[in-house]
């Protein structure tokens, strides 16, 4: 197949996130023609205001009118990509891509965590049936979920590593220092999932034996009020925060010294190359795909089996008594690296694999 320039790509994502417009408008700069295919135009537990969309989109918002336009860009586009696929929607355009034979990739997280291994499997199985019958390549969302993948789908695709990326530079290190205490910064929804819960538990431990230890707590959700109960003894030591939008999360991360993100599962988790990104070293746990693929203990951070308390304590504790010099070393090495995680990063790889994509398809 003759190669355009100038690829048009549709893209059909879960929502309109900062990061997805972010990385959308990158891809467009570059001179790709994307069309972003929105499921839903935000996520009910995030927020986030909008930003400028440099790139054509079409919001669907569980609207069949708007079907017929999103069934025309995907159809038409030079490349589908579809990086969600348990919406009707999204399956209903998904297969209508794979009955015109035309190029399309699937780009996905890890799978595994919702529902028993073995049902999951089933599941995919079937929602997913069109991509084991089809040449078409899989983007994993890290080294982790690439893994899996090639597990359940066999040999007979081309794989490719290609995680989120987002601009890391606006996480430039204007951090205050505190010579006499140690922050900890948690960021995320507060659910059972991200391990906020033993976060709280951990914290509570560790501020008994050190007065000067604090705990930033980003974000909401359904166990706020579980957490607060269990930090009251040392709540003049914590502070909640709630809800920030995106452009106010570098002056977050800017107040902390160290990131904890005890995850019980996560696929990608983007605090995690944002907190590198900032010069703070991360607790993270061996179920977090970008804790798998950039933490390395004794060097910039902490990666500790997912669901161990003792564990996360352990790692809180050796944070608390790193000398100045080490923390130094720490946060020089955390910095180091997500140096080449760039944003520009990402649109590189991704024309790359779309390139490969549209050269190879047969």
């Amino acid at each position: 197949m003759r190669r355009e320039a100038f690829p048009s790509v549709a893209i059909v994502t879960y929502s309109a996130s900062p990061y997805q417009v972010e990385l959308f408008n990158a891809l467009t700069r570059s001179g790709c023609a994307v069309i972003a295919i929105y499921l839903w135009e935000s996520e009910q537990s995030r927020q986030w205001k909008p930003l400028e969309r440099l790139h054509d989109f079409i919001s669907l918002e569980n609207d069949k009118s708007k079907l017929e336009s999103a069934r025309k860009a995907v159809i038409e586009a030079n490349l589908s990509i579809f990086n969600f696929y348990t919406d009707p929607f999204a399956q209903h355009l998904l297969n209508l891509r794979v009955h015109a034979r035309k190029p399309w990739i699937f780009w996905g997280e890890r799978p595994g965590f919702h529902v028993s291994p073995l049902l999951g499997k089933i599941v995919r199985r079937w929602s997913l049936r069109a991509l084991h019958r089809s040449p078409a390549p899989i983007w994993g969302i890290g080294h982790w979920a690439v893994e899996q993948y090639k597990k359940e789908f066999g040999p007979h695709h081309r794989y490719a590593d290609v995680p989120y990326f987002s601009d890391l530079r606006r996480f430039g290190d204007n951090r205050t220092t505190a010579a006499t205490t140690t922050r900890f910064l948690f960021s995320g929804a507060i659910t059972k999932r991200k391990g906020v819960d033993m976060l709280a538990k951990a914290f509570g431990q560790l501020a008994k034996a050190y007065p000067d230890v604090q705990l930033i707590v980003l974000g909401e959700g359904e166990l706020l009020g579980e957490v607060k109960s269990t930090l009251v003894e040392c709540a003049d030591r914590v502070r909640f925060l709630g809800f920030k939008d995106w452009n106010e999360l570098p002056s977050v991360y800017h107040c902390a010294d160290f990131l904890c993100a005890p995850s019980r599962y996560d696929g990608w988790a983007l605090v995690v190359p944002e907190a590198l990104a900032s010069g703070l070293p991360v607790i993270g746990t061996d179920r977090t795909g970008a804790a798998i693929e950039f933490i390395k203990t004794g060097t910039n951070g902490w990666l500790i089996p997912a669901n161990d308390d003792s564990a996360l304590l352990g790692a809180m504790r050796s944070a608390v008594n790193l000398t100045c010099e080490e923390r130094q070393r720490y946060s020089a090495n955390a910095k180091a690296t997500v140096a080449n995680h760039q944003l520009e990063d990402g649109v590189k790889r991704i024309l790359a694999e779309i390139n490969a994509t549209l050269a190879n398809w047969k």
